[in-house]
């Protein structure tokens, strides 16, 4: 396998088979030596390097922007955009987001117009 996948695809694959091993209340130790020792010298062997993905610059997201129609989907759409653009949030951050995490309105002492509380942490943006 280490020789056609990426070693990100490599972890997410372990880490649900050790999850189906949970789940099934079958004993998993990934620090184990006989998961880790192969799984690092594959890696090392045949693994690619991990590719970052670039970042979204501003032109960017105004042509994702623009492919969104009127819809409630596309406004969802462009809102989600809009605020892991400007508050740098990752997509983790961005699915456990919801309306009640929002607050629009003026913190005392601040200039920001909008709050944004991600998983449990206010976080101004």
């Amino acid at each position: 396998m280490a020789n056609t996948r990426a070693p990100t695809t490599i972890r997410r694959r372990l880490s649900a088979l050790g999850k189906m091993h949970r789940f099934n209340d079958f004993p998993w130790n990934p620090a184990y030596r006989d998961i880790q020792g192969p799984r690092q010298g594959a890696l090392r062997a045949h693994g690619r390097p991990v590719q970052k993905a670039a970042a979204l610059t501003l032109p960017m997201l105004r042509q994702l922007l623009l492919t969104s129609d009127e819809s409630a989907r596309g406004r969802r759409d462009r809102a989600l955009l809009l605020f892991g653009f400007v508050g740098a949030l990752r997509r983790s951050e961005l699915v456990f987001l919801h309306v009640e995490d929002v607050a629009i309105g003026k913190r005392p002492a601040s200039d920001a117009d909008i709050l944004i509380d991600c998983l449990g942490q206010a976080a101004l943006r």
